[in-house]
């Protein structure tokens, strides 16, 4: 595989990491979906799946590193470095998807810089 797309795959797995964190994620979860549907629509409920958990996830520890932060000296919404794991853990598990979509469909790498561009 290229390093070209390997660095997309990677760019792609960050960029809709945070896009399931905010609150223009229907966007990003639909052209994740519309990548798949297009050539493994088998997986497309799998994949819509998963982007439904880990936006729950993504919310669901931030909103407990807010709620554990309250009444301490600490102001204002939990820091990237709050969540860094877990956040982590999601940009990993998509980057090494998006690899496995480029390797086998290359031709899809136009349409995921698209998708970089607009989150």
């Amino acid at each position: 595989m290229e390093a070209e797309l390997l660095t997309l795959a990677s760019v792609a797995g960050t960029a809709l990491v945070n896009v399931l964190a905010s609150e223009t994620w229907e966007r990003g979860r639909d052209a994740v979906v519309g990548l798949w549907r297009r050539v493994q629509p088998g997986r497309t409920a799998d994949v819509e799946s998963d982007l439904a958990e880990d936006r729950e996830l993504l919310r669901t520890e931030t909103g407990q590193q807010r709620g554990s932060r309250q009444g301490s000296d600490s102001e204002g919404p939990a820091s990237d470095a709050d969540v860094d794991p877990l956040r982590a853990a999601a940009v990993d598990a998509w980057r090494a998807r998006f690899v496995r979509l480029l390797a086998r469909h290359p031709e899809l790498a136009p349409e995921l810089r698209r998708m970089i561009d607009e989150s």
